[in-house]
């Protein structure tokens, strides 16, 4: 899952991303802040652990930059914003959620053959289909 940010300069992402990141502290639901990361010191990802679901929620940052690309912490330039926005609605389960206008192409960008389940790694990790680590 990501947020868009409302700003298209990285400095103000980052303040802006900083502020939600300590207000969902303070409300105790941070799992685990990547903002202490040492080879990522602005982060842009966090898990937010939901107790009644039993569910930890990966949450990204994400801009549209001055020249219309289309960002996300931590894995860079994606494509154009034009493809992102407007949004558009699909359904999930019984309930429709909002996606980018061309969401397909940001998981290909990211897991390539996303349609394909990989199962899991060694480790327990799904993460071996990976493309941009």
């Amino acid at each position: 899952m990501t947020y868009l940010s409302a700003f298209n300069r990285k400095e103000d992402v980052i303040a802006e991303m900083n502020r939600i990141y300590d207000d969902m502290i303070l409300m105790g639901l941070v799992v685990h802040d990547f903002r202490t990361r040492k080879n990522n010191p602005h982060g842009g990802q966090i898990h937010l652990y939901f107790e009644q679901f039993d569910m930890i929620l990966d949450i990204t940052t994400s801009w549209i930059d001055e020249d219309g690309y289309f960002w996300v912490f931590p894995y860079g330039r994606m494509i154009q914003g034009k493809e992102v926005i407007p949004f558009k609605k699909v359904p999930f389960r019984k309930i429709e959620i909002t996606v980018p206008k061309n969401s397909e192409a940001i998981l290909t960008r990211l897991y390539n053959d996303w349609r394909t389940p990989i199962g899991r790694g060694k480790d327990g990790g799904s993460r071996e289909g990976f493309r941009l680590t």
